[in-house]
């Protein structure tokens, strides 16, 4: 694989080869498997329901520190995370999310873009 692209192009194989929003990969031997899912009732299943059964991984913590610091996302199953979890259950019913955080999310993303735009410019700029 190339890039995150062809790794895109790659889970969306998996989903479609196992015709399942579920699928379990391998992506280190001798590591747990690492699973991919591909549907928002699923996720908000597991999410909320069989926590016991799934943790987010160490990889995904790294990776989601860098922008969300602690945060329900980033925690381990554990006391931290279920008061985190009470705290925001009333804001994941799907009018919430598509009034209110939906469109949040995207101007910040939106900005956050352009900073990294303007940051890259003024960085070839300054050489």
């Amino acid at each position: 694989m190339s890039g995150r692209a062809d790794f895109c192009v790659w889970i969306r194989e998996q989903h479609l080869k196992t015709r399942s929003p579920i699928s379990q990969v391998f992506l280190n031997l001798g590591k747990k498997p690492t699973v991919l899912i591909a549907d928002h009732r699923e996720t908000r299943d597991i999410m909320t329901n069989r926590t016991k059964d799934f943790d987010r991984g160490f990889n995904s913590k790294a990776i989601l520190d860098l922008v969300a610091g602690n945060y329900q996302l980033t925690l381990k199953t554990g006391p931290e995370w279920r008061l985190h979890r009470r705290l925001l259950q009333d804001t994941m019913t799907p009018v919430f999310l598509q009034t209110v955080a939906a469109p949040s999310v995207h101007t910040k993303i939106i900005s956050s873009r352009r900073i990294t735009g303007f940051a890259a410019i003024l960085a070839l700029l300054s050489h």
